[in-house]
């Protein structure tokens, strides 16, 4: 993906954890671990997957909680 620094254009990647499909529809999967990473409403999990859902907008965005065994589906209101 891109950015515009002071209107220069600087090229960065973005890697997602996993790319799965259920049924006819695909998803980026971001796998956690450990007590806070796996809250969607931590910090740095929340930026992680506003990013995820901003870069890889034509795909579903799915949290997975290794421990508990939770897979949340995450949407970003427009």
């Amino acid at each position: 993906h891109s950015m515009l620094i002071d209107g220069e254009q600087v090229s960065f990647e973005v890697r997602a954890d996993l790319l799965v499909r259920k049924r006819f529809k695909t998803y980026i999967a971001e796998v956690k671990t450990g007590q806070l990473a796996p809250d969607p409403s931590a910090a740095q999990t929340r930026r992680q997957l506003l990013e995820y859902s901003l870069i890889f907008q034509e795909y579903g965005l799915l949290l997975v909680d290794m421990e508990s065994k939770l897979i949340r589906e995450i949407t970003f209101p427009e």
